[in-house]
């Protein structure tokens, strides 16, 4: 059943490109995008939707753009991202996280963007999960876990070992605290290849532990994990198009 449609359409702007979305446990959706106009240049902005359709507020976020936004329980809302210059060139040193409140204010920025060397990790491909006091990021481009507190500091990173070889689609983390991935074979021949694999990530070994994915979706499908609710996991099926929530076990 459709619960929320509404048309993104900026006062402004020519063209707004939504690079993500989120919803909050009370419905709220939010949405960053990235807009751009030949008069007015470009923009980064976060929209706040109601349940029922209508733009509740719009935060313009420049020089912060995000990849990545998520929800949390108490309805404030975290996004990963990078601060960037004019010509689009990353600042020397930024905060990668920002948290806004349900009114859409500036709470706090966490994690620098020298915390894991002198290089920033890409966030335009990372993965952002949050459940409780924590904060889940998948870097893809470093093919490594970072779990965060919600007051900044850095809990643990884990790198994947790249054998198996396998690209991760999807990551989250439940309420209980373990961190969920679902994942392709990286070296496939055709999309009928692409069944996904279901892990978990064991913390004090760094490994991703395979699980049984039969349970989540019919074998042969692709699955991919979007992120959780309070108690389940929420996947999205290509074959036929669905999306589930399981229990977390």
């Amino acid at each position: 059943m459709l619960k929320t449609e509404a048309s993104l359409a900026l006062p402004g702007y020519s063209s707004v490109r939504i690079r993500g979305i989120t919803s909050s446990p009370a419905g709220v959706l939010a949405v960053n995008a990235s807009l751009s106009d030949p008069r007015l240049g470009s923009a980064s902005a976060i929209v706040w939707i109601a349940p029922g359709g209508e733009i509740l507020r719009v935060v313009g976020t420049s020089p912060f753009a995000a990849s990545g936004i998520a929800f949390s329980a108490d309805g404030s809302l975290w996004a990963l991202g990078r601060v960037h210059d004019a010509n689009d060139r990353n600042a020397p040193r930024y905060d990668m996280l920002r948290q806004y409140n349900a009114q859409g204010e500036l709470v706090r920025t966490a994690l620098a963007s020298d915390a894991f060397g002198p290089q920033p990790l890409r966030t335009s491909e990372a993965l952002l999960s949050v459940a409780g006091e924590r904060i889940l990021i998948y870097f893809r481009s470093e093919r490594m876990f970072a779990e965060v507190s919600t007051n900044g500091s850095l809990v643990g990173r884990w790198k994947v070992d790249p054998f198996p070889a396998i690209e991760v689609t999807g990551a989250a983390l439940a309420s209980s605290g373990e961190i969920y991935a679902t994942a392709v074979p990286a070296r496939r021949e055709t999309t009928a290849d692409q069944v996904s694999l279901l892990y978990r990530l064991d913390r004090p070994s760094g490994r991703l532990v395979p699980l049984d994915a039969g349970q989540l979706a019919p074998p042969g499908t692709f699955a991919m994990l979007l992120g959780s609710d309070p108690d389940a996991l929420v996947f999205y099926s290509r074959m036929p198009r669905m999306l589930s929530w399981v229990r977390a076990r």
